[in-house]
């Protein structure tokens, strides 16, 4: 595909998202991420891209893609993404708020075969964050300690793309250690005898102790792990099933779960 034919087909994606078509992902979008082949058991990227703009397009009704100062870097073009829109409508559990919503971020794009790949480059968590919290998904600074208002749950793909910073899975040695899979309490004991609230609680996949996460007044879980050594915890917060390795620092989704369960 030549750099011609790669901006017009971004320029076609983006007006048939901005009419509603979403659909237009399935024919526009490569299967593979832009730096990682799924592998059999994990969605594509046409996948993931149509299942984030469903969501969104849901969240906010009258949302507007832009690309803009697209430049050529070999095959490859670079440029800035804006996203606006206002959030008419529930997004991962978050009701709606009639709040404006506003994200710019810089992209690559890379033409694959008659379809392009894309990623978002140069972004950090804290910037994420505040991309969520605009949305309603991430509670403000300081309301993290304290028990979500809603049931939030954003996907696992986008989480694993946060905290990894990429689609492919961190290398991990820890994970054939997995003892214990399920809770046999949903409280975190220790919080409980202080008087203590939590917002989400963890499961020692080695020994099954339960304790609160890291945003938590007490982060339990944390302490277990540099107590014991024991790395591997999952999310136990609405039946969620992720995992976080803490000396690795890597997330895998719940499909890594049912593997080693």
């Amino acid at each position: 595909m030549s750099d011609r034919d790669t901006r017009a087909l971004i320029g076609y994606l983006v007006e048939e998202i901005n009419s509603g078509n979403i659909d237009v992902v399935h024919e526009s979008i490569a299967s593979e991420f832009y730096e990682y082949a799924p592998v059999e058991d994990e969605p594509d990227a046409t996948s993931v891209f149509h299942d984030l703009l469903t969501d969104l397009k849901v969240a906010m009704p009258d949302m507007q893609l832009a690309v803009s100062g697209l430049e050529a870097d070999g095959e490859v073009l670079r440029g800035r993404l804006a996203m606006t829109g206002t959030k008419d409508g529930p997004l991962w559990g978050s009701p709606p708020s009639g709040r404006e919503f506003q994200w710019n971020v810089e992209i690559a794009v890379r033409p694959e075969g008659d379809r392009i790949a894309v990623a978002f480059e140069n972004i950090a968590l804290p910037e994420v964050l505040g991309t969520l919290r605009q949305l309603d998904v991430v509670p403000p600074p300081d309301q993290m300690d304290k028990p979500p208002r809603y049931p939030v749950s954003p996907p696992e793909i986008l989480l694993k793309v946060i905290f990894n910073g990429g689609m492919a899975d961190k290398p991990c040695e820890h994970l054939d250690g997995i003892q214990i899979a399920e809770p046999t309490t949903d409280v975190c004991e220790e919080c409980v005898a202080a008087g203590d609230i939590w917002p989400a609680l963890r499961l020692c996949l080695m020994c099954g102790y339960v304790g609160c996460c890291d945003t938590s007044k007490n982060t339990h879980a944390r302490k277990h792990y540099e107590a014991t050594g024991h790395p591997l915890i999952r999310s136990i917060r609405l039946r969620e099933g992720w995992i976080w390795c803490y000396p690795d620092n890597a997330f895998f989704t719940s499909r890594t779960l049912d593997k080693y369960r």
